[in-house]
C-alpha cells in the first residue's frame, strides 16, 4: 500500500467536506500500526475489532468512489481518503470541540488531528460516519 499525500491534498477542499462510511474508516485504520493509530481508534469510539469481511466491504467502497486505486497487487489510498489515513495514523494532537450555536439549539461536536503535515477536522454523523475537512 503507497499514498501520495502531495496528489492527495487536492481532492478535499476547504469549501467541502468529505463523508467516510464505518467500514471505509475501519479499512484506513488496519493499513497501519502504532499509537496514533489506537489513540485515534479510541478517541473517535470505534471498535478496533472489526472483521475481515468489514474491513473489505471499506476497501470496496473506497474503491469504487474512487478513493483507492488497484495498481497490479499493490493497493494505493488516493484524495481525500489518503489525507484520513494518513491523519489517522501520524496525529500527535486530538483536540475535541464543541459548538453551540444557542440555548433553544442542539449542539453539535467534532474533532480535529494534528499531524506534522497535516491538520483535518472531523465531524461524526449518523450511522457511524465521519466528515472530513482539511
Amino acid at each position: 500500500m503507497t499514498q501520495n499525500l502531495e496528489h492527495a491534498a487536492g481532492g478535499a477542499s476547504d469549501e467541502a467536506a468529505v463523508g467516510f462510511g464505518a467500514a471505509e474508516i475501519a479499512y484506513l485504520l488496519s493499513l497501519y500500526e502504532g499509537e496514533a493509530v489506537s489513540t485515534s481508534i479510541e478517541v473517535m469510539g470505534l471498535n478496533a475489532s472489526t472483521s475481515e469481511e468489514f474491513r473489505a466491504a471499506g476497501a470496496s467502497s473506497l474503491l469504487a468512489r474512487g478513493f483507492l486505486e488497484a495498481n497490479g497487487d499493490d493497493l494505493e489510498v488516493a484524495g481525500p481518503a489518503a489525507v484520513l489515513g494518513y491523519l489517522l495514523a501520524a496525529a500527535e494532537h486530538w483536540t475535541e470541540l464543541g459548538f453551540m450555536l444557542d440555548s433553544d439549539q442542539a449542539a453539535d461536536g467534532a474533532l480535529m488531528l494534528q499531524a506534522p503535515e497535516a491538520v483535518g477536522i472531523l465531524s461524526p454523523r449518523a450511522l457511524g460516519t465521519w466528515y472530513l475537512m482539511v
